[in-house]
């Protein structure tokens, strides 16, 4: 099961504790936004995670999901860091 989360936290404090609690449970993809590659069992903790993170009366937290045959085109500058080579066999597009 894979998904696209993105935020947008109107706080730098919490913006940064989603930011890494996202980089070690996700792939970042650009800013504010991530892959999550996982069972929903594992999805939902991970979601659990980042709501106790965040307010939900200013923050903005959204997650969709990416069906199993559909494709995923990247163009433009990547936003991984340099030496990390992303392996797209895991990810089953």
């Amino acid at each position: 099961m894979r998904w696209i989360i993105s935020y947008d936290i109107s706080n730098a404090k919490r913006l940064g504790k989603v930011y890494r609690y996202l980089c070690n449970n996700a792939l970042p993809i650009q800013k504010s936004v991530f892959l999550f590659t996982g069972s929903s069992y594992e999805f939902d903790d991970c979601m659990s995670g980042v709501l106790s993170k965040i307010n939900l009366h200013v923050d903005d937290l959204r997650a969709y999901p990416i069906p199993q045959q559909a494709r995923v085109w990247t163009l433009g500058i990547s936003a991984k860091a340099e030496g990390i080579v992303l392996d797209l066999s895991l990810i089953h597009i």
